[in-house]
C-alpha cells in the first residue's frame, strides 16, 4: 500500500455546491502531489509499482467524491434521469436491446492528468448510477500507461489494447461513444467505419459541443495561424485529412439532436465543460453518399 496519503476528501473543497476548479488546478492539486512525490523519491531510489497504483487509486477516489457531491453533477443526474427527451431517445437508441456499453476514446492519461482523473470519474458515476441501461465501459487511449489501466481496471472499466482495429470498428449495437478531450476533427474515428444510417441510428456520442466545435474549427481554418493550435497550412496533408474528418460533422449535423448536459462557461479549468450528448435519427433508406450530406 502507499505510505503517504495525497488528499482527504476534506482538504480538498468536497462540500455540496458548485466546484473551486481552481483549487484542483495544476497549480494547487499537482503540486501537492509533485511535493510528495519527491519525498518518496528522497525515501526510495525506486518507486513501486504498487505505491504507484495505490497513489493513483487514491486520487481516483477523491475525484469521484468531489464531483459526485457536486452540484455540477447533481444537474447532470437529473438531466438525465428525468428529461422526457434524453428519455425518449435514450429508448429509442436501445430498441429491443435492454443496455448498451460505454466506450470512451481519447481520455489521457489519469496518472498524469488531472482532467483525465474527473473525466474518468464522470463515467464512473454515470455506469453506477444508470446501470439499467450502461452495461460496462471499455477505454481506448494509446497515451495511457500500464499504471492507469491497472487502476482503471479496478473500477469497472476494460482497458483496450493499442491496436487500430479498437478504434476504427463498426459497432453492431447500441453504444454509447465518450470522448471528453476530442478536437472535432478527431469524431471522424468514429464516423468513418459507422457512415451508414443503422449504426449512426444505434449511437450516442457524448462529447463537446457539435455547434460550439465547429465554431471553433472554422475559426481556426480561416486562421490558420490562430493560438488555438499549431498552425497547419491549408495544403498540407494533415490539414487535407482533418477537414475530410470534419465533413462527417458538417453532413451529420442536420441529422442531429444535440442535448447540453454541462454549460459552455468557456472555463479551461473545468473538465467537464461544454459537454452535449448527440443523437442521430436517418432514415434507414437514406443513401449516405448522396443525401447524407
Amino acid at each position: 500500500m502507499a505510505s503517504s496519503h495525497l488528499e482527504t476528501t476534506d482538504s480538498i473543497n468536497v462540500n455540496e455546491g458548485d466546484i473551486d476548479w481552481d483549487s484542483i488546478s495544476e497549480s494547487s492539486y499537482e503540486k501537492k502531489k509533485s511535493n510528495i512525490f519527491r519525498r518518496w523519491v528522497k525515501r526510495s531510489s525506486k518507486i513501486r509499482v504498487e505505491d504507484e497504483i495505490a497513489r493513483l487509486t487514491e486520487e481516483m477516489d477523491i475525484s469521484i467524491k468531489i464531483l459526485e457531491r457536486s452540484k455540477l453533477y447533481k444537474e447532470i443526474h437529473d438531466k438525465w434521469q428525468n428529461n422526457p427527451m434524453f428519455q425518449s431517445n435514450i429508448g429509442r437508441v436501445l430498441g429491443s436491446d435492454s443496455n448498451m456499453l460505454m466506450v470512451i476514446y481519447l481520455l489521457g492519461s489519469i496518472e498524469s492528468n488531472h482532467h483525465s482523473r474527473f473525466q474518468l470519474a464522470f463515467a464512473v458515476l454515470l455506469k453506477r448510477d444508470f446501470s439499467h441501461w450502461i452495461s460496462g465501459i471499455e477505454v481506448f487511449d494509446p497515451d495511457i500507461s500500464s499504471i492507469d489501466a491497472k487502476v482503471m481496471e479496478a473500477l469497472g472499466c476494460n482497458v483496450l489494447p493499442d491496436d487500430e482495429k479498437c478504434i476504427s470498428r463498426q459497432i453492431h449495437k447500441p453504444t454509447l461513444f465518450y470522448m471528453p478531450r476530442a478536437v472535432i476533427y478527431e469524431m471522424g474515428y468514429i464516423f468513418e467505419p459507422n457512415w451508414n444510417p443503422s449504426c449512426l441510428n444505434q449511437m450516442i456520442l457524448l462529447t463537446t459541443s457539435f455547434e460550439n466545435s465547429m465554431e471553433s474549427w472554422r475559426e481556426i481554418d480561416n486562421n490558420p495561424s490562430s493560438t488555438f493550435c499549431k498552425p497547419i497550412p491549408h495544403h498540407s496533408k494533415e490539414h487535407v485529412h482533418n477537414k475530410l474528418w470534419v465533413n462527417y460533422i458538417e453532413a451529420i449535423q442536420k441529422h442531429t439532436l444535440e442535448l447540453a448536459i454541462t454549460k459552455n462557461d468557456r472555463n479551461d479549468k473545468n473538465p467537464l465543460d461544454n459537454f452535449s450528448c448527440h443523437f442521430f435519427h436517418l432514415d434507414q433508406q437514406l443513401d449516405m453518399e448522396t443525401g447524407g450530406g
